[in-house]
């Protein structure tokens, strides 16, 4: 009974955030379904990743998935930033770390310093929140967009990527 419970909620929570498909390379697109016609659509971009690119690849992805969907437009309702910077061990530590070794006249030799390289990565990332319509939005948003333009001007500007 335990087993079956556990089943069941990794399947509900796996299917909260779906990944969409790999982007060229350049990351991983992801979209969740909030209403009938409102979706949370983002991406994460690998590491050094062109803010521009990762911008236009998740509003790329809004076109694509409303256009799966039978919508004409859609609106950016909200936009957060979900990039991140992150620092990885290369490889591992150098020098003699910490010793309290006395020789001869020598004075101790205390702490000697030891040093581990490191890499330094920035991964951008953005979430949109985005609403669909079949007609074009009456309300105030972020930006308006027509789902058959953004696909024909972002597919046409990154055809060799994707």
């Amino acid at each position: 009974m335990k087993q079956s419970i556990i089943v069941f909620l990794v399947f509900i929570l796996g299917s909260c955030a779906t990944t969409y498909q790999s982007m060229g390379g350049a990351g991983k697109l992801y979209y969740r379904q909030v209403s009938d016609s409102t979706y949370v659509i983002g991406f994460r971009g690998k590491k050094n990743t062109d803010v521009r690119v990762v911008n236009d690849y998740v509003v790329l992805g809004a076109a694509e998935v409303g256009s799966k969907l039978g919508f004409t437009h859609f609106v950016i309702d909200s936009l957060l930033d979900k990039s991140r910077k992150e620092v990885f061990n290369t490889g591992s530590a150098t020098g003699l770390g910490n010793t309290r070794e006395c020789r001869n006249a020598v004075p101790c030799c205390g702490s000697r310093a030891t040093t581990k390289p490191v890499m330094r990565a920035y991964k951008p990332g953005v979430e949109i929140r985005v609403i669909y319509s079949k007609e074009v939005p009456k309300d105030r948003h972020l930006g308006m967009f027509v789902i058959e333009e953004v696909l024909s001007a972002l597919k046409s500007k990154y055809k060799q990527i994707l």
